[in-house]
């Protein structure tokens, strides 16, 4: 299965830049896995549509709404349009939480770049793995040493 490398201190700056949305969008083309980021707003949005259904076992509307979207497209993109188009919660897009080709992130690979990504992906082998993060560690030290 294919990891992410993730640098959680990078996501504090990111989370008070958008306070203001319900969650923050991963990349231009909607949200994309590994990383997700919800606002305490939308899980209670989330809890309510829950709570709606008989047993409380998925969310009532999304469910309803956007069953043919989950089986053709994924978990992912049904979120999204389960906070944005069932639930009208509100996004804002940063790029920084996600580096990956999908996102036009080109240099995912190398986990190397100025815009201090909280995510690259995805990484099949544990050694590609070690690497994404020595390398993003090094440009971390290396910035500090400027």
């Amino acid at each position: 299965m294919p990891t992410p490398c993730f640098f959680p201190q990078r996501l504090r700056r990111i989370l008070l830049e958008h306070s203001s949305a319900d969650y923050i969008n991963n990349c231009k083309y909607g949200l994309h896995g590994p990383i997700e980021v919800l606002h305490r707003r939308s899980l209670e949005a989330l809890e309510l549509d829950y709570n709606e259904s008989e047993d409380g076992l998925r969310p009532r509307r999304c469910y309803d709404e956007l069953l043919p979207v989950m089986e053709e497209y994924g978990e992912d993109y049904w979120l999204d349009r389960c906070l944005s188009d069932t639930l009208a919660l509100t996004s804002e897009i940063d790029g920084r939480l996600l580096c990956e080709a999908n996102c036009d992130c080109d240099e995912w690979y190398w986990c190397k770049n100025e815009t201090e990504h909280v995510s690259y992906h995805p990484f099949k082998r544990e050694d590609m793995y070690r690497q994404c993060m020595a390398n993003a560690v090094n440009e971390i030290e290396a910035e500090a040493w400027r």
